[in-house]
């Protein structure tokens, strides 16, 4: 999807750096991988942390749909 810029997401601390380094925009929880608690506290990290931009938004830039 044009614009998408997903990210897998196992822990708070993959959420945090997916949105602030990546800035990512959907985020991939795995149902194996962790449980109902882990999941929420992923998405509130994902939707509390703002991209950083920077030294990282010419990185996002050359996907070239941000």
């Amino acid at each position: 999807v044009r614009g998408a810029r997903c990210a897998r997401c196992t822990s708070e601390w993959d959420a945090r750096f997916a949105r602030l380094h990546n800035d990512a925009n959907v985020l991939a929880l795995g149902g194996r991988l962790i449980g109902p608690e882990v999941a929420k506290a992923c998405l509130r990290v994902f939707l509390n942390t703002k991209f950083a931009g920077g030294r990282h938004a010419s990185r996002v830039a050359k996907l070239g749909h941000s």
